[in-house]
């Protein structure tokens, strides 16, 4: 490569190098929201964990949405899985995360930890580990009482054990369950844990074991405010002793007391006898904010005092008219003490983090990514055009050492290897994507299969008309909800996910299938929950269940069939079949959500595809090695022919390779050893005729550089000479030679040249050059002696054609052309290697000439300077005159002659005949008379059916005899 070419593509690289940083700096490397596991704000940032499905990361950005840092970790590590959950900010401003890790291969609980968010490194510091399902029945330490610790039940080993996690004043308090079977009471267990100290039970509260606890906070005077499925929310008092309910509280004269008498912020009017509450979020202050959707608000709970407030009213905050989000799409909320939260919202165009000013309408902002600062982003962009240039040097480097192993060839087995190795990847990778989507389909299609028969056993238990008579409102009140969740709830295990049709359980990896059961109960074709875990009865399902489920939902609602869909949540993703179920009267009365974890299935088929990739690299591997054994035991004889080639550069001419086989290189080794033959001879016999080189270039020649030997000829000798070029040539010259070997070629055009060669010299020309078949020769004395030379040609090939001395199939067929003109004859070539040329523009017209004679059936086509120079032409040659020529650089027009002499006999008598009739139809033709023009060419051809040159204006006469203008017409039949 030149040092042009060489700059060129280093400016090529770097522009495309900056390109692509730029791009990763500035666009690609922002945060997308996805999936959002819990929200955090404060006064000047927001914090938020964002689940990418390939690792979990707590993110800070500003109130502009700029990006100021992120804590991240792996979502899946081996066979673990994480979720993480519980963003909480302590008032030093650390900021800390709730992490669990689960088995995938037995869905048991690995791990519960808390973590503190290192925004420096960008990692996770484990701060507390918590308990774990199974693996300890008892925490050490003791409770608020004084009395030994209180004993904790295993419980289910997937579930989450670990609930509503705050760290405040560097202690952390989280909640677990327990069961009290003596007072038939479900206890909340607070656990406190200082740093360095292990997790000890610090207070309890206790509610219906049959009813339970839905969400728990602990509040900074010390406080356990907690809700219940059926929407009440209490107050436990630090000794755990008595509980007081704070909503939905009575009116004053529903509670007995004087109105007059009563805080009227202390007693909130209900107009529904059951409240449905979607959650509760803690301020971190005194207030916990609820929501109500019978009283369409967003309701304050002071949590010391225990007064109720409307803190904003839905519909005039959020009106069904919004566009993009309403409040039943906020999910995962979080309030300040200013009484700002901030949400992830699940809007038309896909997650988004909401952050709202209070109760002030419009002062929403929505953040679908999160952009890196502009610092962050140079720095982005820096780091990966740094990572691009190493690449480059890198590859760079192995280049040069390879060139230096190598002796600085590359290998014809290397150019096929860095072929061939990335086609057999590219190839893989198809069959193994190939692969996987089929395993992947299979398997999804047979766990549907499943849940589908798990849903209908299920629903064959369910009674829809005793669904119909549960009290929704007063659920606990009813046999049948309890029946109905111990039917829920009781799944049938499903441990191998391998069972389906074709697949062999023994051949892959056996893992758990976590499944599920949720029902709705559904009421004017809108579903609320009825049985969907800890979830508040008769919430709306749309406060909470994602879209994708929710769109489900309402198609099995409308259309009454099983609907089968898979979402993704913070705890993974999932099949899910929902499932109408139906009165006699076909009415939907219940939905059926019936899930099954696709975690679990897809981390079988990556184990699975991680095996089959370590047999693909061993089946590549193979075929590698196969390939270069095979490539350089067939290209070995090159080597013996690349040494053969140095033996011949270094003198010894004549070297032979062995021919061994029948493929290309054996052909090639044979032709080698007939060139190494032909090289010798011909250098011998240049060596033995050196003396006798002058025979190759023409005396007349140095005569006219004025030079007495060919010794003494220079680069760049030159002269000026007027003189007739004359060229002939074989017509349709490819064709004849086509089905010709080197042997017949060269000895067809030989005995051409032995016949020919010697009618030029004899009368004075001088050749300057062969060409295929013909050859290019100048005349510097009389026009006379060039236009006999082609006279003299043709009739000798017509004597070899009659004796059949060509040994061709058909008589051969040959063109001449003159042309009289100045042409520089001199030297040119290098010092090393000279050569005799002519250069002019009489050379290149003969050429032109040459190509069309055959055209106009004229074995001799010469130009009126020739004829004009040769006295009494008329009275020696016999011609006719061809039409004109367009001279286009020089404006001028010239006069073409067809020399018939050199014609066969029969050609040349029908064109003698015919000569003065063609003549006046070229005459009407140049005077633009084309239709009577036309009518003589047609008489022409009438006695000269062969006669090209009639044919040919014939035809352009019908093109231009019905022309009502023919002024703009052409009439020249060539141009050069």
């Amino acid at each position: 490569m030149t040092t042009r070419g060489r700059i060129i593509t280093f400016i090529l690289l770097l522009l495309a190098s900056i390109a692509v940083a730029g791009a990763w700096g500035f666009w690609l490397s922002n945060y997308r929201v996805e999936c959002v596991g819990d929200t955090a704000l404060t006064d000047d940032a927001f914090y938020f964990i964002n689940d990418n499905d390939r690792r979990l990361a707590v993110i800070k950005a500003d109130l502009r949405g700029e990006a100021q840092a992120q804590a991240y970790i792996k979502k899946y590590e081996q066979n673990i899985i994480r979720t993480m959950d519980d963003l909480t900010i302590d008032s030093d401003g650390q900021v800390y995360v709730y992490v669990q890790e689960r088995n995938l291969i037995n869905n048991e609980t690995v791990s519960e930890r808390v973590y503190k968010c290192d925004f420096e490194s960008s990692g996770l510091i484990p701060a507390w580990d918590l308990f774990v399902a199974g693996s300890a029945s008892r925490l050490a330490g003791n409770d608020a009482s004084g009395e030994d610790s209180v004993d904790i039940a295993a419980g289910d080993v997937s579930a989450r054990n670990c609930l509503s996690v705050t760290v405040r004043d560097g202690i952390l308090h989280y909640f677990t369950i327990d069961n009290d079977p003596a007072t038939m009471s479900m206890l909340a267990l607070l656990h406190q844990a200082e740093p360095g100290m292990a997790p000890r039970v610090y207070s309890t509260a206790a509610y219906d074991i049959a009813i339970g606890f839905t969400e728990l906070v602990y509040t900074r005077k010390g406080d356990i405010v907690f809700s219940t499925p059926e929407g009440h929310l209490y107050r436990a008092g630090a000794d755990g002793l008595s509980s007081e309910q704070l909503y939905p509280v009575a009116t004053a004269a529903e509670a007995g007391a004087d109105p007059a008498e009563t805080a009227p912020s202390r007693y909130y009017s209900t107009d529904q006898p059951h409240s449905r509450l979607v959650g509760i979020y803690y301020d971190g202050a005194n207030a916990v904010y609820i929501t109500d959707i019978y009283q369409d608000a967003v309701m304050a709970v002071n949590t010391d005092s225990g007064e109720v407030s409307r803190y904003f009213t839905i519909s005039e905050r959020f009106p069904p008219e919004t566009p993009g989000y309403a409040y039943n799409d906020l999910n995962k909320r979080s309030f300040t003490a200013e009484g700002n939260f901030i949400s992830d919202v699940d809007t038309a165009n896909g997650i988004a983090i909401g952050v709202f000013n209070g109760n002030q309408a419009g002062s929403d902002r929505m953040f679908y990514e999160i952009t890196r600062t502009d610092s962050d982003k140079w720095k982005q962009a820096g780091l990966a055009l740094l990572a691009i240039w190493l690449a480059l040097g890198v590859i760079f480097l192995l280049y040069r050492l390879f060139l230096l192993i190598s002796g600085g060839r590359v290998p014809l087995v290397s150019k096929m290897l860095l072929i061939a190795i990335p086609l057999i990847i590219v190839c893989m990778m198809c069959m193994r994507y190939m692969i996987d989507q089929h395993f992947s389909e299979q398997i999804e299609e047979y766990q549907i299969k499943q849940l589908f028969l798990l849903s209908q056993q299920q629903q064959e238990q369910l009674s829809a008309e005793r669904i119909k008579s549960i009290d929704i409102e007063n659920p606990f009140n009813s046999v049948y909800y309890y029946e109905l969740r111990q039917m829920l709830t009781a799944l049938p295990a499903q441990a191998d996910i391998y069972n389906g049709d074709n697949i062999a359980a023994e051949d892959y990896l056996t893992v758990h299938n976590f499944s599920y059961n949720w029902m709705y109960i559904v009421r004017d074709g809108e579903p609320s929950f009825l049985f969907c875990d800890e979830y508040y009865i008769d919430m709306p399902a749309e406060y909470y269940i994602d879209r994708t489920t929710m769109a489900a939902v309402r198609e099995a609602i409308d259309q009454k069939r099983e609907v089968s869909k898979i979402a993704r949540d913070i705890d993974g993703s999932w099949i899910k079949i929902i499932t109408p179920i139906q009165d006699e009267t076909g009415e939907v009365v219940a939905i059926l959500n019936t899930g099954t974890t696709v975690d679990a299935m897809n981390y079988a088929i990556r184990e699975s595809s991680e095996q089959l990739s370590q047999i693909e690299m061993m089946i590549m591997l193979a075929l590698v090695i196969i390939l270069s054994i095979l490539l350089i035991v067939s290209l070995w004889p090159l080597r013996r022919l690349e040494q053969s080639v140095q033996d011949i550069i270094n003198g010894e001419l004549g070297s032979q390779v062995p021919v061994r086989g029948r493929d290309e290189i054996a052909q090639v080794s044979a032709t080698f050893n007939q060139m190494s033959l032909t090289i010798e001879n011909q250098v011998q016999e240049l060596t033995s005729s050196r003396e006798g080189y002058y025979r190759f270039v023409p005396a007349r020649m140095f005569e006219m550089l004025r030079k007495a030997s060919i010794t003494d000829v220079q680069l760049g000798n030159q002269t000026r000479e007027e003189v007739t070029v004359f060229t002939f040539s074989a017509v349709d010259f490819d064709d004849i030679v086509s089905t010709m070997n080197g042997e017949s070629m060269f000895g067809f055009i030989n005995n051409i040249y032995s016949n020919t060669v010697p009618l030029v010299t004899a009368n004075g020309g001088v050749i300057d050059r062969f060409i295929n078949a013909g050859l290019l020769a100048f005349f510097t004395g009389p026009s006379e002696e060039a236009l006999n030379a082609a006279i003299s040609i043709g009739q000798r090939v017509d004597e070899l054609n009659a004796a059949g001395a060509l040994g061709l199939e058909r008589p051969l067929e040959l063109t001449c052309s003159l042309c009289y003109g100045p042409v520089m004859i001199g030297i040119v070539g290098h010092e090393k290697r000279l050569s005799a040329a002519t250069v002019s523009r009489s050379t290149n017209m003969t050429a032109f000439l040459n190509r069309k004679g055959a055209k106009y059936g004229a074995r001799i086509l010469t130009t009126a300077d020739v004829i004009n120079r040769i006295d009494d032409f008329d009275q020696k040659y016999r011609a006719r005159f061809i039409g004109l020529l367009s001279i286009d650089l020089e404006g001028r027009t010239e006069k073409l002659y067809d020399v018939y002499d050199g014609d066969r006999e029969d050609i040349r008598d029908l064109k003698q005949r015919t000569r003065e009739l063609f003549e006046r139809g070229v005459n009407l033709y140049c005077a633009r008379e084309f239709y009577e023009a036309r009518l003589v060419f047609i008489e022409v051809l009438k006695q000269f059916r062969q006669d090209a040159a009639a044919r040919e204006y014939l035809y352009l006469s019908d093109q231009h005899f019905q022309k009502q203008d023919t002024s703009e017409v052409d009439i020249c039949i060539e141009h050069f």
